[in-house]
């Protein structure tokens, strides 16, 4: 999910640690949190209905920003339901909840140590690399077949002049 949105790969795995303990911890979809991230991360802005899903269900999230950013709860809201929350500050909430002394801190180190962690981040990880390499794939097939198409384009003339030669031999 992260790749397609462009997200560094060499952050790839400490993020997705982080967003599995956020998701995790306040029991939200890890997908949907992805999804959200990487939309910010793109734009550089949190969407408006992101942020109200997030609001929702992960208030801590706004205190972290609150916290991090000298603003108010109410501020941060305005902000969000706005539309001008950075990703930055998002981010920074994220890494916030998940440090060590963060609400979901505990909850990343478990994770991080349990089977089951180590499973959902492996196939997440996996998704992204095989959903970047059908791109490509994808991409160079479609120009094959192009060039494919084009080619034989070409040979309609030499086969309607070998039907008409095959044609007139039979015939005669």
């Amino acid at each position: 999910t992260l790749l397609k949105f462009n997200i560094d790969a060499g952050s790839l795995e400490p993020t997705i640690k982080r967003l599995a303990a956020v998701a995790k911890g306040a029991d939200f979809s890890l997908d949907s949190l992805s999804d959200t991230f990487g939309r910010a991360s793109k734009r550089g802005i949190v969407d408006t209905r992101d942020f109200v899903q997030i609001y929702k269900q992960i208030p801590s999230i706004i205190d972290s920003i609150a916290k991090t950013s000298g603003k108010t709860n109410e501020q941060v809201i305005k902000l969000g339901k706005s539309g001008k929350l950075s990703f930055e500050l998002f981010n920074s909430a994220i890494k916030d909840v998940t440090s060590s002394t963060g609400e979901y801190g505990k909850v990343l180190e478990k994770y991080q140590q349990s089977t089951e962690g180590i499973q959902k981040a492996t196939k997440e990880a996996f998704g992204d690399i095989q959903e970047a390499f059908g791109k490509e794939v994808n991409k160079g097939l479609t120009t094959g077949l192009n060039d494919l198409g084009k080619g034989l384009e070409k040979l309609i003339p030499v086969a309607s002049f070998l039907g008409k030669v095959i044609g007139g031999l039979l015939s005669g």
